[in-house]
This record gives structure tokens, sequence and C-alpha cells, in this order.
């Protein structure tokens, strides 16, 4: 039986995936690259929909020539990586109302100095470890709160691409620690979201996925996208 292992990487201009033996053999590559969209002067955002859709056609592509070249393979997981400081706000029936804004949006500049110099800044940093900057998603909280408050106050959820993806896939909403160490948001000593940051930007524990190790497993991959796949439903996506 050939052992299988897929990796994939969400990037910010393409998702890569690649399917290797427990030995490190390259059995599978494949990419999908998608835009980055300019609606106004500083934004820099992606359509989540979009990048879904990358994810599941690199993975499908690597697990058809894999079981074409090895008819006894077997798929042991599935692994992901993705770009940081990603930000979408999805209602309450779980659908976005908003693009990826990715970590190379700048339209929260302002309200980062303003974190920096008013609003205790350096405390924050302390406690999450990420820089009071832009990119951060705490700076676009902030700066969604304050500017686009309507839009705002319509969201149920604030989540990353990778944690988009993974709850399409799995109906769970999860983040792993390394991710939630880009957000500002996570305190690391306690590995818990910081009430703190939170409180500055005006979101509840609740409408952030739940932290997880990086070594945790999804499994009950949902029983359609499993077909279109062709992976069994309990494989391990991790």
């Amino acid at each position: 039986m050939t052992s299988i292992v897929i990796g994939v990487d969400i990037g910010t201009t393409s998702t890569k995936a690649i399917a290797l033996s427990p030995q490190g053999q390259v059995l599978a590559h494949h990419n999908v690259d998608y835009p980055l969209l300019r609606p106004e002067p500083a934004a820099a955002e992606q359509d989540p929909q979009q990048i879904l859709e990358a994810v599941l056609a690199v993975i499908q592509h690597c697990v058809a020539s894999c079981r074409q070249a090895h008819a006894d393979a077997r798929f042991l997981a599935v692994s992901f990586s993705a770009a940081m400081h990603s930000l979408i706000l999805v209602d309450d029936d779980d659908q976005p109302l908003t693009h990826s804004i990715t970590w190379a949006d700048n339209r929260a500049a302002p309200w980062a100095e303003r974190i920096r110099q008013e609003w205790d800044g350096l405390a924050i940093y302390r406690r999450t470890g990420t820089p009071i900057h832009p990119m951060s998603p705490q700076s676009k909280l902030v700066w969604l709160r304050h500017e686009q408050a309507q839009l705002f106050a319509r969201a149920r959820r604030f989540v990353g691409i990778k944690e988009f993806v993974l709850h399409r896939l799995f109906g769970q909403w999860v983040i792993d620690h390394s991710i939630a160490s880009a957000t500002g948001l996570f305190n690391l000593q306690q590995l818990a979201w910081d009430e703190g940051a939170l409180q500055l930007a005006g979101v509840s524990a609740e409408q952030l996925p739940q932290p997880q190790p990086t070594t945790h497993a999804l499994r009950g991959l949902d029983p359609d996208i499993a077909r279109q796949l062709d992976l069994p439903a309990d494989t391990p996506f991790v």
C-alpha cells in the first residue's frame, strides 16, 4: 500500500498542494492562481469563495494523480499552512460579508497609529507578540468598527481565510495557535484570546474561531466534498 500525505499552502497569489510519501518523495503537485483585488487605494482583498475552489482543485488534482499512478494509494492526512493576517466578516448564515482582507491591506494604518500612541499598544504587543500594524486583524477590526460600523454590526464572526476554508469542509470554526498568534488578539502566555485586545477591537471570544494546537486534526469531511475530492470522509485534515 502506497501511503501519501498531502500538504496545502493557501498563499496570497495562489494555493499550492504537494503529495508526498512518508519518505519525502514527491508524488504529485499542483497550484491554482487568483488575483489580488484593489477596489480602492490601500485595499488588498481576495475572493474567499475563489480561494476555497482553488483549495479543492489542488487537492483533487493531487488525489487523482496519485490514484492514477498508484492503485493502492492510501491518504494518511491533508495538512495546511496559510498566509497570516487575513480577515473575513461572516454573517449569521456563515456567509462572508466581505472579501478576505489580506495582510497587504493598509487601510487601517491611521487606527494602528492610534492604538500605538493612545490605546496602550505596547502592552497589547507584549501580550500578543503581534506588532501594532495595519496588517494585523486587530488593527483591521478597530478600523472597521469605527469607519464601517453598520457592516461591523452585521458580523456574527471574524475569521481568517484558513478558518473559512476549514469551516466549509467540516462545519467547525477553529484556528491554530500559529495563525491566532498573528491576529494581535491572542495572548501568548495563556494560549487564549486576550481580553484587553478583544475589548479594543469590539469583539468577543465567541465571535472568533476556537483556538487549537497546530497538530489538531479535523475528521468528518462534508460528504459532498469527500466525493468531489475522492477522499474518505474520515481522512484527518491537520
